[in-house]
């Protein structure tokens, strides 16, 4: 008995033997697997005058010691990134005070950050700032 081919082909898709797009093909006929999308991250930190210590693609920091804002400068634009904030010691002997932070945009290539107390007071504190990319 011959089974259609339109059969078997229906019966390998519904079993995921067969992948549309799963594959495509290079010039030479070789089969390649599909481009994904590349991440990077940048990083910075910064102690809590809002000096720069180690850091990859960080390029400046500026602090606005009335608010507590600290923008970080980076090398890349920040379009397709997310970042995260962590307090803690980048060096130094600056204290680590109870802070939570918040994070956001600013323009295409930084990033500012904001930390409070416990009791809702902005402060300034030593902080890591880490932002991954989407290429």
């Amino acid at each position: 008995m011959k089974i259609p081919t339109i059969l078997v082909a229906s019966v390998a898709a519904a079993c995921g033997l067969v992948g549309l797009g799963a594959l495509s093909q290079s010039a030479d006929g070789a089969a390649t697997p599909p481009e994904q999308d590349q991440t990077y991250q940048m990083y910075a930190n910064v102690d809590a005058e809002g000096d720069l210590g180690s850091n990859h693609d960080a390029v400046k920091v500026s602090l606005d010691a009335a608010d507590h804002v600290y923008t970080i400068k980076f090398a890349h634009t920040i379009s397709h990134c997310a970042a995260t904030v962590q307090a803690g010691r980048a060096g130094g002997s600056d204290p680590v005070l109870a802070a939570s932070s918040v994070v956001a945009q600013s323009g295409t290539g930084a990033f500012v950050t904001r930390f409070t107390d416990p009791d809702g007071n902005t402060i300034n504190d030593p902080f890591m700032i880490t932002v991954t990319c989407i290429k």
